[in-house]
């Protein structure tokens, strides 16, 4: 029996040809057990000019334990379901992949089933593509699965690779149903179309040390301490998306949050934050002063302070808090103690200033506690 090939659209929503095993009315289909743990897809992301391309391939038997489209008495199932099922996981896939801006804007992409292929010797599979506007200013793109769009409730992973059109050098992007974040950095160079980035360089100035670990402060919490002679001050940069592990961050339906909403996400991370750091010098614990502490958008440097009018995207905004912990005497030693732990973050990137000199370190579970001392200076 020959394959066949259908060039003519099945139904408004398909722009795909089909290589299927031509049978009456329905096709052999062998299955193990019809009970799936878990989904694995591969696919890729094309970065053109103007334009994203992602191509998601998977595999029909996903499409059959997604629909719960069973073998009849026969073992044979109906090849009509199941191209039916094809076109309706477009919809579905439409609403389940978010492709995101740097501001937590979402690109807005058609989603068609490109090809349905039914072949014994090499596979069944179905590939979806989408097609994304590519917005002219955004150093990066954000990418995650949301999971109350699929028609069942079974962990699902899409491993996608990240190339520019005319690139070799690709980048993996790992998804989950958990509802993880990943990134694609992108530059662009004059005359050229947008590519992967080699390293994250934006035009931005940085502010301060948190803001040099450039696209890192997306995922992680960070801290700028600064030394002085009686004086520590220390510099927390806490991503939206890691404070809603620890408190409700009010978002509408495009995980944006309010303007008439950030002062309550600013009242409950002040509290979160100072009550999580603690600091002890000559054996008297020091008192947090709060110095400021405001919201800003991702790619803003730290010094600048939030439009109140501007809605701020879970996504990629992040919350700024200075503490000054005050010593009545010279600061000869201090210990800081770092409690902004929960079971979802683990650790906290930290650049500590004082004497001149500049080091880092690395709050974890495992490490909670900077112990510091002055070096001695000569004649002291």
């Amino acid at each position: 029996m020959r394959i066949g090939e259908h060039a003519t659209p099945r139904c408004p929503r398909r722009r795909a040809s089909y290589s299927a095993w031509m049978l009456p009315a329905c096709m052999a289909f062998a299955t193990p057990a019809f009970a799936h743990n878990f989904f694995v897809s591969r696919g890729e992301v094309v970065v053109h000019a103007d334009h994203v391309e992602v191509n998601l391939e998977l595999t029909v038997e996903d499409l059959l334990h997604w629909y719960d489209l069973r073998p009849d008495a026969d073992g044979k199932i109906n090849l009509e379901a199941v191209l039916e099922a094809a076109d309706e996981h477009a919809h579905v896939l439409e609403r389940t992949l978010v492709v995101r801006d740097h501001a937590g804007n979402r690109l807005r992409g058609e989603c068609q089933l490109s090809q349905f292929q039914w072949l014994n010797d090499v596979g069944e599979q179905a590939t979806y593509t989408w097609k994304f506007p590519m917005p002219s200013t955004t150093p990066f793109l954000m990418f995650q699965l949301r999971a109350d769009a699929l028609p069942v409730d079974i962990p699902w992973q899409v491993v996608l690779s990240g190339h520019g059109a005319s690139q070799r050098a690709r980048k993996a992007i790992r998804l989950t149903t958990r509802g993880n974040v990943e990134l694609l950095e992108l530059y662009r160079e004059k005359d050229e179309p947008m590519v992967l980035a080699p390293q994250m360089g934006w035009a931005l100035t940085p502010a301060t040390k948190c803001d040099q670990r450039g696209h890192a402060r997306f995922k992680e919490i960070c801290a700028d301490i600064e030394i002085g002679e009686n004086v520590m001050e220390v510099s927390v940069s806490v991503p939206l998306a890691l404070l809603v592990t620890w408190i409700n961050v009010p978002v509408d339906g495009d995980d944006f949050v309010s303007p008439q909403k950030q002062e309550l996400v600013i009242a409950s991370a002040r509290d979160l934050i100072t009550s999580a750091i603690d600091v002890e010098s000559g054996g008297k614990v020091l008192a947090a002063q709060v110095i400021d502490i405001h919201l800003v958008p991702f790619v803003a440097q730290t010094t600048d302070r939030l439009d109140a009018v501007e809605r701020l995207s879970l996504w990629s905004g992040r919350v700024l808090a200075r503490l000054r912990f005050q010593n009545p005497n010279r600061l000869a030693s201090a210990k800081l103690q770092w409690k902004l732990f929960n079971g979802g973050v683990l650790n906290a990137h930290a650049f500590i200033r004082a004497d001149g000199d500049s080091i880092e370190y690395d709050f974890s579970t495992y490490r909670p506690i900077l112990n510091w001392q002055r070096r001695i200076q000569r004649g002291e």
